[in-house]
């Protein structure tokens, strides 16, 4: 996985990670570096970073065999 930005989303408090398809994410990423001025990172990690889409594609196989 690539250093880059990423879409969260609060619902009762509580930092949820947004799953984004490819071309969703590609807008997303065009938007980000349209913004003006300088993004700024706080160095606060939340956790370690997982790939949602992998694990809803292999949902998608076991739902599929099962």
């Amino acid at each position: 996985m690539k250093d880059g930005l990423v879409l969260l989303y609060v619902k009762d408090d509580a930092i949820l990670p947004v799953a984004l398809t490819e071309e969703q994410n590609q807008t997303f990423e065009i938007l980000m570096g349209a913004m003006p001025g300088t993004i700024r990172v706080v160095n606060n990690p939340q956790g370690s970073a997982i790939n949602l889409m992998d694990q809803l594609r292999g949902k998608e196989v076991a739902h599929d065999k099962g």
